[in-house]
């Protein structure tokens, strides 16, 4: 996302850590968000709100700015995401992540229910989570995108179908979701595995902030009456908007293979019912977490074609000439575009401006260039593009 204003100084972090990090931004937003907070000084802010009323203290950790040209419309940025103009191969890399995962699931029950659903609107999922944010959030703590955690989908689900009468023993409520030990109550197993929901592919703007007005702070707190000329006092936070989640259900191999799949599919029906119905995640009562049907069909992992890798060039001892050909990577896209050039045997040169017709390249494509030597032959001083490989 443009405008990101990260900078290692602005956190918390041990000094050693802040150093052994240096001026990388991590692309783990998950780490970012949770164990990276990032704070701004009063005098440094630069934003169009009044300041006094925003901030509470001296220093205030903070994940969004607001947009300053006139011109355009004023929206509020994330602070802390890498930019998320993904490139093609990146999406390709989630595209096959989300395949892998989802075969996984297949060869761990033997058989599964997976379904697509889309959000009708924002999800606020993880607000009660502690957070230097006032209102935390739910990222993958691995691979930190948004997700739908297992546990939450089950735990939803049972709160729905306790309250549409589901529970009555001796029904599929028991056997789908288990019980506790309590008493004389025989503990019993749940049959179905609720698995994480990872989303089906990853966007610009998946995740934006939002804002809770309280309109009366002062009145509330005891210290004024209510009156109109009172300001509201903003509370952010982050929410995903408009995402479609992957599902997956499975049951745990047992005896009774036939009424375990039938499990399944009522399993999948409440579920599908508890997200149209209650929604999930937070602020559900006004119109948070709802989710719809998908038009479009579940499709079955497939396995991506493997992309090709830059070929380096034999003759280690060789000199560069003008009008060699050699294989690139772009990574920088534009007029010209710049791209690390693979040499000969293993020594790469990064940074090498490709002149031509580069406006249609995109980073991390593979490129056949051909180079201009400098130096008598031991640099690459420029390159010009010939055609594309992949």
């Amino acid at each position: 996302m443009a405008n990101n204003l990260f900078k290692i100084d602005r956190t918390a972090l041990p000094s050693d850590t802040k150093k052994a990090i240096g001026a990388e931004k991590p692309e783990n937003f998950a780490l970012l968000f949770n164990r990276m907070g990032h704070f701004a000084k009063k005098e440094e802010l630069r934003q169009e709100l009044e300041i006094d009323k925003l901030l509470s203290q001296e220093i205030k950790f903070h994940f969004f700015h607001k947009t300053r040209d006139s011109k355009i419309k004023q929206d509020y940025l994330l602070d802390l995401t890498t930019e998320w103009s993904l490139s093609g191969a990146q999406k390709e890399r989630y595209k096959k992540f989300n395949n892998e995962y989802a075969k996984a699931i297949q060869s761990l029950c033997p058989s599964i229910e997976s379904f697509l659903l889309k959000a009708e609107w924002r999800i606020a999922l993880g607000m009660g989570n502690a957070s230097v944010y006032e209102n935390g959030f739910t990222f993958h703590p691995t691979y930190g995108m948004p997700y739908l955690p297992g546990s939450s989908l089950k735990g939803m689900t049972r709160h729905w179908a306790k309250a549409e009468g589901k529970d009555k023993e001796g029904t599929d409520y028991l056997k789908i979701f288990g019980n506790e030990q309590d008493g004389d109550k025989d503990f019993q197993q749940g049959q179905i595995i609720f698995f994480d929901a990872l989303p089906v592919a990853l966007e610009e703007k998946m995740v934006q902030p939002d804002i809770m007005n309280n309109h009366y702070p002062d009145y509330y707190e005891g210290n004024k009456p209510p009156a109109d000329w009172l300001s509201p006092r903003p509370i952010f936070f982050l929410t995903m908007k408009g995402v479609s989640f992957q599902f997956h259900l499975g049951y745990i191999p047992g005896a009774e293979e036939e009424q375990n799949k039938q499990l399944l599919k009522t399993a999948k029906e409440w579920l599908e019912n508890a997200l149209k119905e209650a929604g999930v995640g937070a602020k559900t009562a006004v119109g948070y977490g709802r989710i719809r049907g998908e038009d479009d069909e579940y499709i079955p992992p497939e396995e991506p074609e493997e992309k090709r890798e830059p070929q380096f060039k034999e003759g280690r001892t060789k000199k560069f000439k003008n009008g060699d050909k050699f294989e690139a990577v772009v990574t920088k896209p534009g007029r010209p575009a710049t791209a690390t050039v693979y040499g000969y045997e293993d020594k790469k040169h990064p940074n090498i401006q490709i002149a031509g017709r580069t406006n249609t390249l995109k980073v991390e494509d593979i490129i056949r260039v051909t180079i201009q030597a400098g130096k008598q032959g031991k640099i690459i001083s420029s390159a010009s593009l010939d055609g594309i490989i992949s």
